[in-house]
């Protein structure tokens, strides 16, 4: 089982013969399995520790992480070093308790069961309680020490082990110190301490939960001053637990302090404990209003001005008020502590030092930490003194009997507080104010600036103390004078006597102070857990200046930008800022999603992209690529490729793929005997993401057929029917720019068809639950193991050859052509698969003229700015001969050309492409011995293509039938009719699309051999395809169209131009446009409002969807147009076709100027390409 390092051999072989749990040894045995080398360092070499709140991480394998195996060597480490204290186990005692997270019941019993086997005394919670109980239940039962499993407001994969000794405060030094010391001596399981059955057998295991609720209640009493009042307030308090405890614990102590709970509105979706937080991925109050939503809406129903909350393990609280505007008021960390304190942390506002100056009690500071501040709080008691408060900026207070932060008793306070102030019909706000007035203005903000690599952060600290040349620390802030710098990682404070700190200092602290002339202070501190540089700011005015808070902001905004600029230098140390203050173009969410970006992309140059859009302050441009992500449109996922969930990237395929796997896992979570299959394009990166989404899959267990070179698009649909997979993946960005890629999925099930509703949804949403990479996402090596991973290339390209045939009606005449077609791929994909055709069908290696400077697949596309065939004549190369065949890059689409008797090329539109290969396939249909029923054969196309099959269909008895724009309409739609028996000739749409043949998408390379094919029946009677549209038209009556192009680069333009075309000349809503010109209107086709004037009821029949804009309009002389939104690019189409009967189709001049009169009028009267800032180009 060796990985070929022998220190992390060592540490794998120790951990799996340790540990006794199946699932997270099955962890490490699959990594192993997988070679995932840097992931079993990160979870084996070295081991969690201590920081501010015990040991806090991931859930998972590893001695890196939080697991059973864990939690038993850190138990057995406190109990051991217990016992070196007091050797007789009869004389200890411990509470333990444990929060609603996975497993923390679990691991609770684990901790109790080490104790009970060593003859130890246990308090063991058999409920889940708040962590401040535990603390308390210390105190109470005069504990050597406590265990609370929690991880408190992390998010739900992370989980924690906190120690109290026994004065009901954290542990802190020496006793961390020590208690790591004893867990490196005790790493190996105790005796039996697997076997957690003693805690229902053993006498010494009692549990506390009645006995320690009831007093809590009854000692936290004492900080109720208005009990009278409460029992006859009738406002309504608003309260959220946020999916933990605190509903259960919450209740009871209002209820103590006088309140009726009846008046206590909960909110219900958060009330009751649910590890999976699923309304609040990030449970932390601190977050702001982007948690705080669902209790404000909920106060708002319910007419309650003030809201409480508690993150889910009820020690830190949260305060919002109702403002007269309406608004809400969220209370930082530094306000909710006004009337009640004396010691609180380095980083936390100096009101409570301002204060103490003025009324003479006592104030102190400790480094940042409940532990630091509870041990200090418990030292003051023990000599006499009363502790009020102990607080920290980040919503954590202790008012009460616990040594920790408390969010139960602090919810009480406050709701008492309210009661006090409601009856003075005054606010928190208002009371602020008057604080303020009487003490002096305190306005604090903190932030920080990302610093991504270690080495940053010492380059800035070391640049901090050499700031002034002689003074060493800067002597200047901006203008203002700095008095005094404190810096604890040098043990420096020229505050003091001696120039040494009082607070405990040491060369890992990362944290200088500066306090200037004026009183205003700032702080810098490295982050111990976060690539962050984090800086606190106050700037206190005096009571007379207290109400001028506009000096104070423009003080403020001041600081900022100097500390930004001048201490934190960004250019020079590599570190960016956070948020931009001075900017409007920025808000909370979108700070969120920068910080998730670069906290789960590895890509280095994407990183790097948003870093530098940071640094530039290019807010606008972050939004658009940061604030949405990437989803389904017409043809899968595309977007140009950069950094952002809005761009085509690693983590985005990652992301995508995730969220695929997860809901084909949900709806048959056994994935054996599942396959799916992976392919690219030749585009930049395709290789790449095809690789990270084959990983994903392969490392879930599925069968991966992932091909070894570039493939054509409908090669994957026909790999996905031809091989029963579940699934197909296509990394394509078909005929874009070349700045384009895109994610196209094949699927469901087994049917070879594009992905649509209501799968495309549940893949998005389930997409939206799996953003963060999962372990080894990055790590292709998987690719490597062959017994899941096969290529599929060879057979597939034969089988794909050999079943084309069936379209290939003379294969004898083909043999002995003599006629050239030039042929391009345009830079794409196609040469060979259309090669391998085309020699299936007759044609010899002599018919076909090669375009050289095309033919090699490039990502760059050197010959073509848009590598589209639908951009008409720029695509097309005169090489000698009398037809000119192309396929787009991915191969899906065709087109063609045919050179004139004048010498002059017709260039093929989509619609003329579609007649012919309709009226082609009808005509040898019907030739043959067909078994099926005329009136159960069927020709699809989309709205906005030409209706000349309708036409046709109508003289010959087939069947016709319209479809929304995209091939994953037209594919299900015929899959549907097959699959009851009806045969389904062909489906296509005007934008040169066409599925003729065996795959369920468009394909270009059976589209090219068949038009081959159809050459060959022409030349020998001296025909051309010119000629026998002419004669299609004069049997089934000329139909002449064209399509139109607009680009738009604002979204808010869109939604008015397709407002405007729902309103008539008078303004009504759904009246629409009555007249085009002097033409009138007959009826009117909404498709994304499923309207339709012409129908009875006005309901349509043809499929709708409000997601996309699509309106058709048919005048009296038949002619129609079609007004569509692209569902790619920020494009609109308008497709414009004017019908002809038979006999008047030789009058082609006079419809071509009809033709043109009616385009003319729908860009004046309907597209208004001025007014709505639109760049007309026309495809023919």
């Amino acid at each position: 089982m060796s990985v070929g390092d022998a220190a992390l051999d060592e540490q794998i072989r120790l951990w799996m013969e340790w540990d006794k749990n199946e699932k997270t040894r099955a962890e490490v045995e699959k990594l192993i399995k997988d070679n995932a080398i840097d992931e079993l360092r990160a979870r084996m070499i070295g081991r969690i520790t201590f920081g501010t709140a015990g040991l806090r991480g991931t859930m998972g394998a590893g001695f890196k992480r939080i697991n059973d195996l864990v939690i038993l060597q850190s138990t057995q480490g406190l109990c051991d070093y217990l016992l070196t204290l007091k050797p007789n186990p009869e004389s200890l005692s411990i509470a333990i308790g444990y929060d609603v997270r996975h497993n923390s019941r679990r691991f609770a019993e684990l901790a109790g069961t080490v104790f009970l086997r060593k003859g130890v005394k246990v308090y063991f919670f058999s409920k889940y309680v708040p962590t401040p109980l535990v603390s308390y239940a210390v105190t109470f039962y005069k504990c050597d020490a406590g265990i609370m499993i929690t991880a408190s407001h992390n998010p739900k994969d992370d989980n924690g082990y906190k120690v109290y000794w026994g004065n009901g405060a954290q542990l802190v030094a020496p006793h961390d110190a020590n208690v790591l010391k004893h867990i490196e001596s005790n790493l190996t399981p105790w005796p039996q301490c697997w076997d957690t059955s003693i805690l229902q057998t053993s006498s010494l295991c009692l549990d506390p939960l009645k006995e320690v609720c009831a007093q809590y209640l009854v000692d936290n009493s004492t900080f109720c001053f208005h009990r009278d009042a409460n029992k006859s307030a009738a406002a309504k308090l608003t309260f959220s637990a946020f999916h933990g405890v605190g509903t259960a614990y919450v209740l009871p102590m209002l209820k103590q302090f006088g309140f009726n709970t009846a008046n206590v509105v909960l909110v219900e979706e958060q009330a009751e404990p649910d590890p999976d937080f699923p309304t609040a991925p990030f449970p932390n109050p601190e977050e702001g209003e982007k948690v705080l939503k669902l209790s404000m809406r909920t106060a708002d129903e319910n007419n309650s001005k003030i809201v409480f909350c508690t993150d889910p393990d009820a020690d830190r609280f949260q305060l919002v008020e109702k403002q007269p505007s309406g608004e809400w008021y969220i209370f930082s960390g530094n306000e909710m502590d006004e009337d009640f304190y004396v010691i609180n942390s380095a980083v936390s506002t100096k009101f409570a030092k301002t204060m103490a100056e003025k009324e003479g009690f006592k104030y102190e500071e400790t480094l940042t930490g409940f532990k630091w501040l509870a041990n200090r709080a418990y030292e003051l008691r023990n000599k006499g003194k009363v502790v009020l408060l102990a607080w920290e900026e980040s919503i954590g207070y202790m008012p009460g009997a616990s040594l920790d932060k408390d969010g139960v008793v602090t919810c009480a306070v406050f709701a008492d507080f309210f009661t006090f102030l409601n009856n003075k019909k005054i606010k928190f706000t208002d009371q602020l104010e008057n604080i303020y007035s009487n003490y002096g203005l305190h306005l604090c903000y903190n932030s920080y600036l990302r610093c991504p690599k270690p080495k940053c952060m010492v380059s800035l600290f070391d640049d901090l103390r050499k700031a002034d040349p002689n003074k060493g620390y800067a002597a200047k802030c901006g203008e203002g004078q700095i008095k005094y710098v404190r810096d604890l990682g040098v043990g420096y404070d020229n505050s003091c006597p001696d120039n040494k700190p009082v607070l405990p200092w040491g060369p890992t602290n990362y944290m200088i102070t500066y306090t200037l002339e004026n009183g205003s202070t700032f702080t810098i501190r490295g982050s111990g857990t976060e690539p962050k540089v984090k800086f606190y700011i106050e700037i206190i005015l005096p009571p007379n200046q207290s109400k001028d808070k506009v000096e104070a902001k423009r003080q403020l905004d001041d600081l900022i930008k100097v500390i930004i600029s001048d201490f934190f230098q960004p250019e020079k140390h590599g570190v960016w800022q956070r948020i931009a203050r001075f900017n409007k173009g920025i808000d909370d969410k979108l700070e969120r999603q920068i910080s998730l970006w670069l906290d789960w992309d590895k890509n280095e140059q994407t990183r790097q992209e948003i870093e530098e859009l940071v640094k530039e302050g290019a807010f606008a441009e972050l939004a658009d690529r940061l604030a949405t992500h990437v989803s389904f449109g017409i043809s899968g996922i595309k977007a140009p490729m950069g950094a952002g969930f809005n761009r085509m990237n690693e983590l985005v395929v990652i992301q995508i793929t995730q969220g695929m796997c997860d809901y084909m896992l949900l709806v048959n979570p056994c994935p054996e005997g599942r396959s799916i299959a992976v392919g690219y394009d030749c585009r930049r990166n395709s290789l790449r993401f095809a690789q990270l989404a084959a990983n994903i899959f392969l490392r879930k267990k599925f069968r991966v057929f992932f091909f070894s070179k570039a493939i054509p698009s409908p090669i994957m649909s026909y790999t996905v029917l031809r091989y029963n997979c579940d699934a197909g993946i296509m990394i394509t960005g078909s005929h874009d720019s070349k700045f384009y890629n895109g994610y196209k999925v094949v699927i469901y099930w087994r049917n070879g068809v594009e992905v649509s509703m209501p799968h495309d949804r549940n893949i998005m949403k389930h997409m939206q639950n799996n953003l963060n990479p999962w372990m080894d996402s990055w790590d292709i090596s998987a690719l490597e193991r062959r017994e899941l991973c096969v290529d599929p290339l060879d057979d597939i390209s034969m089988r794909y050859q050999m079943e084309s045939f069936d379209n290939c009606y003379h294969y004898d005449a083909n043999l002995l052509s003599t006629e050239k077609i030039t042929y391009s791929p345009l830079h794409g994909v196609g040469l060979n698969f259309v090669l391998g055709v085309l020699k299936e069908f007759g044609f010899s290696p002599g018919n076909i003229v090669i375009v050289k400077e095309q033919a090699e697949a490039n990502p760059d596309f050197p010959t073509l700015e848009h590598p589209d065939p639908e951009e008409g004549e720029k695509a097309f190369v005169d090489h000698g001969s009398n037809l000119i065949f192309c396929t787009d890059p991915g191969a899906d689409r065709f087109c063609f050309a045919e050179k004139q008797p004048n010498g002059r090329w017709h260039i093929f539109s989509g619609n003329e492409i579609g007649t012919l290969l309709s009226w082609w396939l009808w005509t040898n249909w019907k030739s043959g011995k067909a078994t099926t029923e005329t009136n159960e054969v069927y020709i699809l196309n989309t709205v906005g293509s030409s209706k000349f099959a309708r036409t046709m269909a109508a003289k010959e008895g087939f069947k016709y039938e319209e479809t929304l724009v995209g091939f994953k309409w037209l594919a299900n739609r015929a899959n549907n009719l097959r699959a009851s028996k009806k045969a389904v000739l062909l489906a296509w749409e005007e934008a040169l699309g066409y599925m003729p043949g065996i795959a369920m998408d468009s394909d270009g390379i059976i589209t090219c051999a068949i038009f081959a094919d159809f050459s060959t029946y022409l030349y020998r009677q001296s025909m051309s395809f010119c000629d026998q549209l002419e004669q299609i038209y004069a049997t089934y009556g000329a139909h002449l169209g064209c399509t139109t192009f607009f680009s738009y680069s604002d979204n808010a333009h869109l939604a008015k131009i397709f407002g405007d075309l729902r309103r008539s000349s008078a303004g009504s809503l759904r009246e629409y446009p009555g007249q085009c010109g002097e033409l009138k209107v007959r009826h009117v086709r909404d498709l994304s409002t499923g309207y339709n004037s012409g129908e009875q009821g006005t309901k349509t029949a043809t499929p709708w969807s409000p997601i996309y804009n699509v309106i058709t309009y048919t005048l009296f002389d038949g002619s129609t147009f079609t007004i569509r939104q692209s569902g790619t690019e920020k494009r609109i189409k308008c497709n414009i076709e004017i019908i002809l009967p038979p006999e008047k189709s030789k009058d082609v001049q006079a419809a071509k100027r009809q033709l043109e009169n009616l385009k003319a009028l729908v860009i004046k009267d309907f597209l208004k390409p001025d007014q709505n800032r639109l760049v007309m180009t026309d495809a023919k």
